[in-house]
């Protein structure tokens, strides 16, 4: 489960029994998280640069 993102390059933790749930009871919405994941990027400036405060 999660293959392709973790070939992305996404680290995947399963903790207790989330795993078969997950494939058991929402197979449909594991596959809708991966195929969004998988196609979602974060340019790198976003990661690197801090964030500025807004003003009013």
């Amino acid at each position: 489960m999660f293959e392709s993102i973790k070939k992305k390059g996404f680290q995947v933790l399963a903790l207790h029994h989330a795993e078969a749930i997950l494939k058991h009871d929402m197979g449909a919405a594991v596959q809708e998280l991966e195929s969004v994941l998988a196609t979602i990027s974060i340019p790198i400036k976003e990661l690197v640069y801090g964030g500025g405060a807004r003003e009013n």
